[in-house]
């Protein structure tokens, strides 16, 4: 059910995606810092709704984009070719969309005009999840789409100050220096057991035990077995059970007992350089 699907569970339980094991200690080259790139966007709980008025579709949406179906996607989503953007920005020139409604069956070949909220993370920030709004399906066949395309046209004015995209910060870098000092969060954890894994990406959570808090704190856990637990989204193979790693994380909520990565990659180590990462916080 639509009113079911809020971003944030989508997005770190459903849409579990990367991050890679941090090998660049001891040894560590010289750091360019020219590729670094923070994305700060909307932080919000948005929910879809079951059904938008026109005008609540002008409104709520991030993007509106004229596009053409060209199939699914291996990620699961709907892969469209985007012909003409008609709200917000986007460089790219195919878009990964969700769609929640089964009863809406695209065509290959025929353009739509799409309602969509964009939604940025640190585990697909490479290909942005767009999310349908939903509503009647707009198609280039229909007697109304020049009519359609000169509403939001017509409405152009009023999307200046229309939320850009929703998500959680992080930063997409090869300086272990700016992710340490952008990380909210560095534990030393101890991984004990899975909680669970993607079907769609190549991603595992798992239940850690919080040893040190090198930078941040555990303001929530969850009691499993009686303990204090906390749970980590990784990369598959990232890290090993019964083993000790400092991880360098966001929180997915303010007071949540769950955390992924703050980068793609740069975000685990494993314990032996506790101490080479511990000074680089002094």
């Amino acid at each position: 059910m639509r009113n079911k699907v809020v971003f944030i569970i989508l997005a770190f339980i459903l849409v579990l995606s990367g991050c890679t094991n941090g090998s660049i200690i001891p040894g560590e080259k010289k750091t360019d810092h020219t590729g670094t790139k923070i994305y700060n966007p909307q932080y919000s709980h948005y929910m879809i709704r079951e059904k938008y008025s026109f005008d609540e579709l002008l409104e709520e949406s991030t993007h509106i984009v004229d596009a053409e179906y060209s199939g699914d996607g291996s990620d699961g989503l709907l892969l469209f070719e985007v012909v003409d953007t008609l709200k917000g920005e986007v460089s790219e020139a195919v878009i990964h969309v969700y769609e929640d409604d089964s009863s809406r069956v695209y065509k290959k070949g025929v353009r739509y005009l799409l309602f969509l909220v964009k939604y940025v993370h640190v585990f697909h920030y490479e290909h942005p999840h767009y999310y349908s709004m939903g509503g009647p399906l707009i198609t280039e066949n229909d007697a109304d789409w020049k009519e359609k395309h000169e509403t939001v046209e017509a409405a152009k004015d009023s999307f200046a100050d229309s939320v850009k995209e929703y998500g959680r910060p992080f930063i997409v870098t090869d300086s272990l220096k700016d992710v340490l000092d952008f990380a909210p969060y560095i534990f030393v954890v101890t991984v004990e057991s899975i909680e669970g894994k993607s079907t769609v990406y190549p991603t595992t959570c798992y239940v850690c035990k919080v040893k040190e808090c090198l930078k941040g704190k555990v303001e929530e856990t969850l009691i499993i077995n009686g303990a204090a637990r906390i749970v980590v989204t990784l990369f598959n193979g990232t890290v090993r059970l019964n083993h000790d790693y400092v991880v360098l994380l966001w929180c997915a909520d303010q007071n949540s007992p769950i955390y992924g990565p703050a980068a793609p990659k740069l975000n685990v180590f494993d314990i032996s350089h506790y101490d080479a990462i511990k000074a680089r916080l002094s």
